[in-house]
């Protein structure tokens, strides 16, 4: 795969996300961390409305209130409400953990991935923790996951490919603890999740069947993949890898800035238009998905292709 061109280009979406190293700025005078502040209002750590540059690194100097409450233990079941299994280790990097919560069923579930964004340098599986989306397909019987992976700061975009599918091969190696059917597997993933997944959806499966190494025995593939807002790097990691025996695709755009253009979710609906791959496109505000709701028009597309009989709501 050649990733020159992807490099410079996310390093430089990275370095607008994590600051520089020079004199404390604000969002007063700097017009990225303004930028930063309107889009990642979390960030003002200390709620008086203007941005740091420590802050924009997750760094503030307000001084902590109330100790935090630690993870659960890997592996460890949550509280009721949580996950079902939290900080399941899939590998042997300190970042190869993920989350499931099992559905309640008198059969075999399909399974929906989440991998979080974050421009391969920061993020993490706790984002879409509070989503609906994760009640709406426990209520139709279908399980869910969301992943960590490791990031550029000790590995490379590759290495991180191969990662997250290991991943998807530990899901499938639970099929029976964990009552899955490991022949219905989708997944999704916002910006930097984006390219993960669309590249699991059409990449030749990673499977060894004679490994040593049990999770390698199993398939890396998917049934269906999703993108939200589909960013710079997708003609690197993406497209090269579209085919016609791939997952079908699910897009939908909500942001518009340089790295996340409309642009890039358009070319992969042109390429799988061209291969006769099933997709549907959705962008904020040219193409919007019916009532405006992403969540049920993505999770239509997916229970479409996982099988589920069960509602979206």
């Amino acid at each position: 795969m050649r990733l020159t061109s992807f490099l410079a280009l996310l390093v430089a979406f990275t370095f607008v996300l994590s600051g520089t190293a020079y004199a404390e700025k604000t969002s007063k005078d700097d017009k990225r961390l303004k930028w930063m502040l309107k889009r990642f209002p979390k960030l003002d750590a200390n709620k008086d409305g203007v941005l740091t540059e420590s802050e924009s690194k997750g760094k503030s100097s307000r001084p902590a209130t109330k100790s935090q409450p630690q993870q659960p233990a890997f592996g460890q079941r949550s509280r009721a409400g949580g996950p079902t299994h939290v900080n399941v280790k899939y590998g042997g990097h300190k970042r190869n953990v993920l989350d499931f919560w099992q559905a309640k069923s008198d059969r075999p579930t399909p399974v929906i991935v989440y991998f979080h964004g974050g421009g391969f340098r920061m993020g993490d599986k706790s984002a879409i923790h509070r989503n609906p989306i994760v009640q709406q397909c426990l209520n139709a019987g279908v399980s869910f996951a969301t992943c960590n992976y490791p990031f550029t700061n000790d590995t490379s975009y590759e290495q991180i490919l191969h990662h997250s599918a290991r991943a998807i091969q530990f899901i499938r190696s639970n099929s029976k603890e964990w009552k899955i059917d490991g022949r219905r597997i989708g997944a999704y993933g916002n910006s930097a999740g984006a390219l993960i997944s669309g590249w699991l959806g059409h990449h030749p499966d990673v499977a060894k069947r004679n490994s040593k190494d049990r999770v390698e025995r199993y398939s890396s593939t998917l049934q269906v993949c999703g993108a939200l807002n589909q960013p710079v790097g997708t003609d690197q990691m993406v497209l090269p890898h579209l085919k016609r025996t791939g997952a079908p695709v699910f897009l939908y755009t909500f942001m518009k800035d340089d790295v996340h253009h409309p642009d890039w979710a358009k070319k992969v609906k042109k390429h799988c238009d061209q291969k006769k791959i099933e997709a549907e496109l959705y962008i904020r505000g040219e193409k919007d998905p019916p009532n405006n709701d992403p969540n049920t028009a993505l999770l239509k597309f997916f229970f479409k292709h996982l099988k589920v009989k069960g509602k979206t709501t």
